[in-house]
């Protein structure tokens, strides 16, 4: 089955109360380091460095992203990731980290890694990011798993 097609799109007025709605299966409230989007949506200005994007199929917000630079040239990170809990499972999560790939290679063509954070025990997240290409590259002081892709 082919994957759904979706693109990013700015957080804006039009998508806002849609990402901030979208929500995980119950038993997934644990991995997230953000549990309350919109939380995370009213504080997105006091991170310049890193672009929200909903996560848009049809017309439809599946998801939401952040991803921007690190301090190092060509290093990209992703602090939150998520699709909806109704779109989960269905193709919608690696859709997105294709969209992702090609917005870091748009906006900086000489980018050469692309990383995230996950909770170990994320059985589902973790398969998906190493079944994309990810590799893990050790845990950071809280214990998530750092993943990291090279772009091509």
């Amino acid at each position: 089955m082919a994957d759904p097609v979706v693109k990013l799109a700015p957080l804006s007025d039009a998508n806002r109360e849609e990402v901030a709605a979208l929500a995980v299966h119950e038993h997934q409230r644990q991995y997230l380091s953000t549990p309350d989007l919109a939380g995370f949506l009213a504080d997105a200005h006091e991170h310049p460095e890193f672009t929200p994007l909903a996560v848009v199929s049809g017309e439809e917000v599946v998801g939401f992203v952040s991803v921007g630079t690190l301090l190092e040239a060509g290093h990209w990170w992703v602090p939150l990731f998520i699709i909806d809990r109704g779109r989960q499972r269905r193709g919608f999560g690696r859709a997105a980290l294709m969209a992702v790939v090609e917005h870091v290679r748009q906006r900086d063509p000489t980018a050469f890694t692309l990383g995230l954070g996950c909770d170990p025990a994320n059985t589902a997240a973790m398969d998906l990011y190493r079944r994309f290409g990810f590799e893990e590259c050790g845990f950071d002081a809280s214990g998530e798993a750092q993943l990291w892709l090279t772009l091509e």
